[in-house]
């Protein structure tokens, strides 16, 4: 895998986050930092790695792969401050723009790794480490079926389509694993808002991403 958290600089990320001072727009900033040197960091060990075997790494790849990690992440931070859609929890999932568009230029792990950097790094950094059990298994599941769907039937389907199938399956898999750990039947009547709610957001991401891959530089995704 790509990207492979560093644990000492984890750490260090971890702690300079929970700082009651830092302000959200040095919280922002530094989040892009971070993110892209966490990410080059550990490409530069696999590079290293990689030339004891006489293989080539692709930098143009790893740069884009940091910069879609940093964007993730950051867009992450800006929903995590914004009132929720109609009912609590409920987001757009701008940060899935990024993680569609590596799975369509590069592939299923790359996909997954940035999917990894932006659900852990943006758990922490937001405070929110106790919903990261739904967040990441419900992201993880949604994922899965959006390599399955872009890999067995894109382009016969959308991007779009495909956008639109994953936010209604994160959301309904999210409240179920809430339902299911805490005991909250009471969630249940909240499905069909949630499932409005995912096909709403992912026809807005699918939608960018399909605007993206048109008018991004086909060279980009010539790097798989």
């Amino acid at each position: 895998m790509i990207i492979l958290v560093d644990f000492t600089l984890f750490l260090c990320i971890v702690n300079f986050y929970h700082c009651k001072t830092a302000k959200i727009s040095n919280r922002l900033l530094c989040s892009l930092y971070f993110s892209f040197l966490l990410c080059y960091y550990n490409s530069v060990k696999e590079q290293k790695a990689n030339d004891g075997k006489k293989k080539t790494v692709n930098v143009r790849k790893l740069v884009t792969l940091a910069f879609f990690s940093a964007l993730s992440l950051v867009s992450f931070i800006i929903e995590a401050v914004l009132p929720p859609l109609f009912i609590p929890g409920a987001k757009i999932g701008l940060a899935n723009i990024f993680t569609l568009l590596a799975l369509i230029a590069y592939g299923p792990i790359e996909a997954f790794s940035v999917f990894l950097i932006r659900a852990l790094l943006g758990s922490f950094i937001t405070g929110n480490v106790g919903a990261l059990v739904y967040s990441l298994t419900a992201g993880a599941i949604s994922l899965g079926v959006e390599v399955l769907l872009v890999m067995l039937f894109v382009p016969k389907i959308s991007v779009t389509a495909v956008s639109v199938a994953c936010g209604v399956i994160h959301n309904l898999a999210q409240n179920a694993l809430f339902v299911l750990f805490n005991g909250a039947t009471e969630m249940l009547v909240y499905f069909p808002y949630l499932g409005l709610i995912g096909a709403v957001s992912g026809a807005f991401v699918g939608l960018v991403v399909y605007l993206l891959t048109k008018h991004l530089p086909e060279k980009l995704f010539s790097l798989k």
